[in-house]
C-alpha cells in the first residue's frame, strides 16, 4: 500500500517464527511503477528469507542463507531520467548507523535469474541472464567467497557473452580497501 504497487503471492507460503522468524514463497510478484508498463517490476520462482529471532533482542542480527530462484528483475529508466524504482527510493531521517558488525549473513544463493535493463533516454538495453550467484557466510571483516556465473547482451555497444568468475573478497571498509 505504501509503495502504490501491487505485491502478488501466488502459490505456496510458508511462515515460521521460531527459531527463525521467515518466509518461503513461490510465484511472488511486484508490480512495476507508474508509466512503466505492465511488465512486473520483479518476479521470481521462489524465495525464503529468515532471520533468527532470539538475537534480534539483543541487536544481533543472523540471517540464514537468501535464497531466490528464477527471479527476473526489470530495471528501466524513461525519457526523463526517472527510474521505475525511484518511488521505492524515500528519504529517511538518520536513525543512527546500522551496526554492520552485528550483521551475520548465512550466504547468498541466487539460481536461475535475468536482470534486464532498459535505459529510454540512450536507448540502451542490457540483459543479463542464467545468472547463478553463491556466496558462503559473511561476516563483517572476513574474506568471503563469491562465485557468478551470467549469460549478457547489450545492445550499445553490441556485445554479448558469458561471465564466470570465483573468488574470494576481502575488504576492509573502514579503510576502504576491497
Amino acid at each position: 500500500e505504501m509503495t502504490g504497487r501491487s505485491l502478488v503471492l501466488d502459490g505456496d507460503i510458508d511462515a515460521t517464527f521460531y527459531p527463525w522468524l521467515g518466509i518461503e514463497a513461490n510465484n511472488v510478484t511486484l508490480g512495476n511503477a507508474a508509466g512503466f508498463g505492465d511488465e512486473a517490476f520483479l518476479y521470481a520462482d521462489y524465495l525464503k528469507l529468515r532471520i533468527k529471532l532470539m538475537p534480534m533482542l539483543k541487536e544481533q542480527y543472523e540471517v540464514d542463507t537468501v535464497s531466490i530462484r528464477g527471479a527476473v528483475i526489470n530495471l528501466a529508466r524513461n525519457e526523463k531520467g526517472v527510474s521505475n524504482w525511484d518511488d521505492l527510493m524515500t528519504e529517511k531521517k538518520d536513525e543512527g548507523s546500522f551496526p554492520l558488525a552485528a550483521v551475520v549473513l548465512g550466504g547468498v544463493d541466487v539460481q536461475k535469474a535475468s536482470l534486464n535493463w532498459h535505459d529510454l533516454a540512450s536507448d540502451t538495453v542490457y540483459k543479463i541472464s542464467n545468472m547463478d550467484i553463491k556466496t558462503d557466510a559473511l561476516r563483517y571483516g572476513e574474506p568471503l567467497k563469491l562465485s557468478v556465473d551470467m549469460d549478457f547482451i547489450a545492445n550499445k555497444p553490441a556485445l554479448n557473452g558469458i561471465i564466470n568468475l570465483a573468488g574470494t573478497i576481502t575488504y576492509d571498509i573502514d579503510n576502504q580497501i576491497y
